[in-house]
């Protein structure tokens, strides 16, 4: 076989993997729809139920309605139901000043997706999100629960 009938070859094996991978991804589809399973909802409320818990909110997360769902099923695609879950989690665990400051927006989840692939140098990760941080903290370094805020108001108050 000489170098151009490899080409042509090569070529014809990416082609029909690409729509064997189509055809796959519209089957599991389908048959989610059948199921009545929708996992790109079942992860976004996953991830709005952990961020109202974090934030003791009664408001759900807002949701940027053309692009989160899509990043959701490509990183579902890519890390399955399980692996995603549990990123969440570790996510909401990281308590790194600014992203508390921010609220644990949806889009630097994304763009952070491999920082939670284990747990690096963030909180153990207890399977949930844990005491929810004080809305109302000005300290530096911002306290990490309600009882460490209301110890340190008690010690500023009798300095």
């Amino acid at each position: 076989m000489d170098n151009e009938e490899r080409k042509k070859l090569a070529a014809r094996i990416t082609k029909s993997i690409d729509a064997l991978t189509k055809a796959r991804d519209e089957l599991l589809a389908l048959q989610q729809t059948v199921e009545g399973e929708n996992p790109v909802k079942r992860a976004l409320s996953i991830f709005d139920y952990q961020w109202m818990h974090r934030y003791d909110s009664e408001d759900h997360y807002s949701f940027n309605p053309k692009t989160d769902p899509m990043n959701t099923k490509r990183l579902l695609t890519r890390l399955g139901d399980e692996e995603l879950h549990r990123r969440i989690l570790h996510y909401f665990n990281d308590r790194d000043e600014w992203l508390v400051r921010q609220k644990h927006p949806f889009g630097i989840f994304v763009s952070r997706i491999n920082t939670y692939a284990k747990n690096r140098g963030l909180t153990p990760w207890t399977g949930d999100v844990g005491e929810p941080a004080p809305s109302d903290c000005g300290h530096a370094p911002r306290c990490r629960t309600e009882v460490e805020h209301t110890q340190r108001r008690r010690e500023e108050l009798h300095q």
